[in-house]
């Protein structure tokens, strides 16, 4: 069996997150419904959790267990589907506290 490369699974990590993100933007405009956006997310999360999953069995096995682990914290505390989404939030939430202030 050949072994699991990283690069593969970084870039299906950011597939993901861009994908998630274009579907929370699409949402804001009504072109996607709640519920639709809602097994977007949680297969994207679940997703992202398999990737993660195979990432622990790569070279880079510790680092694929604090991105599971960031993964699962972010999905609880503030309900993204992946770390990249939480980051996109965090982006908006800046921009918006400082263009209003």
């Amino acid at each position: 069996m050949k072994p699991i490369r990283s690069k593969p699974l970084i870039v299906a990590v950011v597939v993901i997150g861009v994908a998630i993100i274009v579907v929370t933007q699409l949402g804001h405009y009504w072109l996607w419904s709640l519920p639709t956006r809602q097994i977007v997310g949680y297969s994207a999360f679940g997703l992202n959790t398999v990737i993660a999953l195979l990432g622990l069995w790569t070279r880079h096995r510790a680092a694929w267990a604090a991105y599971l682990g960031v993964s699962v914290l972010a999905m609880f505390l503030i309900g993204v589907a992946t770390p990249i989404g939480g980051l996109w939030i965090l982006m908006v939430v800046i921009f918006d506290t400082l263009t209003h202030s």
